[in-house]
């Protein structure tokens, strides 16, 4: 039997969220949304998901403010990430955050 794998989504935008996450769960995906920074970090001090998408652009912890929460925290560290945001101004490296 194949282990279902967990995505922890983080996405303040209710649309976004709901379209990728139904086309997520339709792959087979185990989704846990989150709708701010905080709700995020709650979720990652509980579990540690197969894969983190992080929009950069969120309320209460920004996204740069979570990944330095993922970055800091070893059992979290090898988790892979996907950043997708519309801002294409900020410049986002984990080195900064180690």
């Amino acid at each position: 039997m194949c282990k279902v794998r967990t995505i922890l989504y983080c996405e303040d935008d209710p649309v976004v969220l709901m379209a990728y996450r139904n086309q997520l769960q339709k792959a087979g995906y185990h989704v846990i949304p989150a709708q701010d920074g905080l709700e995020a970090i709650k979720n990652l001090s509980m579990f540690v998901p197969d894969l983190v998408v992080l929009d950069l652009m969120m309320p209460k912890f920004n996204g740069e403010e979570v990944l330095h929460f993922i970055c800091k925290n070893p059992s979290l560290a090898k988790v892979p990430l996907v950043i997708l945001s519309s801002n294409s101004v900020m410049d986002v490296t984990t080195e900064q955050f180690l």
